[in-house]
């Protein structure tokens, strides 16, 4: 689930146990870092044997980590807010 503040504008990621906060900014920058890189060009197998992708957020100190679903998942999430967010600027002129 994505949410945002309509007075500040802030931006919460909630997905699983985490939940990231971000500036608008932060948000748009992270989006473009997200959609950069397929997951298949991106991806390690772990130690558990599973497929997964590293996740940069704007925090040095904190990276995700996303097997195929959950990346596809939080990709179709991030989108949405981003249709969103377009659909209330329009809105809101």
């Amino acid at each position: 689930m994505i949410s945002q503040c309509s007075s500040c504008e802030k931006v919460c990621v909630y997905f699983q146990q985490v939940i990231i906060g971000l500036s608008k900014e932060e948000f748009l920058d992270w989006n473009l870092s997200f959609f950069a890189i397929p997951f298949e060009e991106r991806a390690y197998i772990f130690p558990d044997q599973q497929l997964r992708v590293i996740v940069d957020t704007p925090y040095p100190d904190l990276q995700l980590t996303f097997n195929k679903a959950q990346y596809n998942q939080l990709k179709d999430g991030i989108q949405q807010a981003l249709n969103m967010m377009s659909i209330q600027e329009l809105v809101a002129f």
